[in-house]
């Protein structure tokens, strides 16, 4: 399945495994984030050195991502 599916069916509510999707992990050009916060007009992660990384809004209903 596509991460656009996956993305779908997280916010449906019928995603089996969500944290398969959301929190960090590896990905092909670095580390990736993901949130689903859905009253969140934005989100930003804060790493422990470095200054704070805005996530970008990926799905209306309130996913976020980035790279870090």
């Amino acid at each position: 399945m596509t991460m656009a599916g996956e993305i779908e069916r997280l916010v449906a509510g019928e995603h089996p495994d969500p944290h398969s999707v959301l929190g960090v992990h590896s990905g092909p050009d670095g580390t990736v984030v993901r949130a689903f916060r859905p009253a969140a007009a934005s989100v930003r992660v804060l790493r422990a050195k470095g200054t704070p990384i805005a996530l970008a809004q990926i799905h209306a209903a309130g996913v976020f991502e980035g790279t870090l």
